[in-house]
């Protein structure tokens, strides 16, 4: 991180060697790089990184690397992922061009044969890196790449029987019935992350309020969790099974043969990515069951995200957090914390890899 943070060049990108002109492929990889590291999109050295991204992009929607002013798809698809990864659309207005967006350049570079132009007309010039790049990028991933939409399932052990009419999934420990309508509420909107000037870690801050202890990490570190994110489970069946070829808006659906869930929501998919999230957010909401080629088909949104109001810890640094408003405000002293159990009865506490902390702003002080 020093190294990046020490040989920014004076546009605001990166180059691949100290030395020579920024290039956006580099320039998007060490925005990434660094936001793995506790950055946050709105910190100014990263702005200014981004904003060195956009002003390269050309009228074709695609962006260019240092050599020419021609659109690539690694360059393009470089930029894509870090856009999924600042938590904003490459697809919208801002990052769009009169020739189209980011996304319609990459998907012209498309052969009949699936594999991806370097760039339009290219012909066959390094086929495996561009198509590998675009595939994690227009599947709405970043780096690191944690998982993959997509994977062939293992043959069953045994026979499966073909789906029959009727079938509603519910979570063992959801404590639903299985009834109800497959239609639910819309999550809170997640709002952008964003600094906080909020120097409090108190539920509800008195005006010029100071804390006179700061303990160290060891004694919040010694606080039991009571609950840890794990992956999503496999639901139970209730019923039989009813496989959906046209799924509503705002529903939780899955395949038959992956245990990713997603909440269709503005015409995305939204992975959930553990069964916490999941039992906070919907509840003992039903989960629908579609084939693999509808759900393939619908592009991917930003990952659905922690309610407000629920506490975090970090698992490498120990560092307890309270979220709200989008943002993360960290728990610094032992009193502080007795208090919000007292006054807030807290009964879970959360503990998560610190990757899963960076989406929320916090601004140490």
């Amino acid at each position: 991180k020093d190294y990046l943070l020490n040989n920014q060049n004076a546009d605001g990108g990166w180059a691949f060697a100290v030395g020579f002109g920024s290039d956006t492929d580099v320039t998007a990889m060490a925005v990434m790089a660094m936001m793995e590291e506790g950055m946050t999109s709105d910190d100014p050295v990263l702005v200014k990184a981004i904003n060195f991204i956009k002003t390269n992009q050309n009228d074709d929607g695609g962006f260019h690397g240092v050599w020419d002013n021609i659109s690539n798809a690694n360059s393009t698809a470089w930029v894509i992922s870090m856009i999924y990864k600042i938590r904003q659309d490459p697809e919208t207005v801002d990052w769009s061009q009169a020739g189209g967006s980011p996304v319609t350049f990459l998907n012209s570079l498309q052969t009949l044969d699936g594999w991806f132009e370097y760039q339009l007309g290219a012909g066959n010039f390094l086929p495996v890196d561009t198509t590998a790049q675009a595939g994690i990028a227009l599947a709405g991933g970043y780096y690191p790449v944690r998982k993959i939409t997509y994977s062939p399932p293992a043959p069953p052990a045994l026979p499966a029987p073909l789906p029959s009419p009727g079938m509603i999934l519910s979570f063992p420990s959801s404590g639903g019935s299985g009834g109800g309508s497959s239609q639910i509420q819309s999550p809170p909107p997640q709002p952008e992350p964003q600094k906080s000037n909020d120097k409090s870690v108190e539920s509800n801050p008195q005006p010029n309020q100071e804390v006179s202890e700061v303990v160290s990490e060891p004694a919040l570190t010694s606080i039991p969790v009571e609950s840890t994110a794990e992956p999503v489970n496999q639901p139970k069946i209730i019923g039989q099974m009813l496989v959906f070829q046209n799924p509503n808006q705002n529903t939780l659906v899955k395949t038959a043969n992956d245990q990713a869930v997603y909440l269709l929501e503005a015409g995305r998919k939204r992975w959930v990515p553990n069964e916490l999230i999941l039992k906070l957010r919907f509840g003992s909401t039903p989960i629908i069951i579609v084939e693999p080629t509808i759900l393939d088909a619908i592009p991917e949104g930003l990952e659905v995200l922690y309610p407000d109001g629920v506490y975090l810890r970090s698992k490498e640094t120990g560092r307890i957090y309270q979220l709200r408003g989008g943002k993360k405000y960290q728990i610094m002293t032992l009193a502080a914390w007795q208090r919000l159990v007292r006054t807030e009865r807290i009964s879970r506490l959360i503990q998560v890899e610190e990757a899963d902390l960076v989406w929320y702003a916090w601004e140490k002080h």
